[in-house]
């Protein structure tokens, strides 16, 4: 194994943790490529709230071997993710040859750092309402499944932001975020309590008649 340092590629961003849909979305690999590296104990995980959670490091090797995977036996797979750990560890980026494989870390990590920060700001764009018992677009009130509903039933997403009184970048952010945390199981029930919003109006959970075309 060989390492040719580059530290001032090392990109400065916060530590995070991410789940198997937005790790799938950084790497732009499938989620069941990434679930079994996680079953086969190549890469280690978290566990948050029943759902697995990877680190940086575990991106960083799953997009480097992405197109090269089929072709690696286990045990070579799992050497390149510790080479992989230890590089990012001591902040060490650059080549990093393992046998015959060749890895270009700086470029690994200049690509999906950037879909990192994407992760990041869709989750600042976000928070959880207590009303709804659910996420809603920050400073808007309004549910982001009802948001991500109203596109899937063919809506153009200009109308919506044109209707919510939102930017398009921001329809952007609840979009993905909609994507990558699909609602499961039933929609909670409404309050209990007389919920409104900062304007003193009850909060609906309703889907608002959007029309197309404006």
């Amino acid at each position: 194994m060989r390492i040719t340092v580059n530290r001032a590629a090392a990109a400065a961003l916060p530590p995070a943790w991410f789940t198997v849909a937005e790790a799938a979305w950084v790497v732009r690999t499938p989620e069941h490529f990434i679930n079994t590296e996680i079953d086969k104990k190549i890469i280690t995980t978290r566990i948050g709230g029943h759902v697995r959670l990877l680190d940086r490091s575990s991106l960083s090797y799953l997009r480097a071997i992405r197109e090269f995977r089929n072709s690696m036996a286990v045990e070579l797979r799992g050497r390149i993710y510790q080479e992989v750990r230890n590089a990012l560890k001591e902040n060490q980026i650059g080549h990093v040859q393992l046998d015959t494989f060749v890895l270009h870390l700086d470029k690994v990590l200049t690509e999906i750092d950037e879909r990192i920060r994407d992760i990041i700001e869709v989750r600042s764009s976000i928070e959880y309402d207590p009303c709804i018992r659910g996420p809603v677009a920050k400073g808007a009130h309004i549910p982001v499944h009802v948001l991500g509903e109203i596109v899937r039933n063919g809506v153009a997403p200009e109308d919506i932001a044109r209707a919510y009184d939102l930017s398009m970048h921001q329809v952007e952010l609840v979009f993905l975020y909609d994507r990558l945390h699909p609602r499961r199981g039933r929609p909670a029930r409404g309050p209990t309590t007389n919920c409104g919003d900062v304007r003193g109006r009850p909060v609906s959970t309703q889907r608002r008649d959007v029309r197309v075309g404006r």
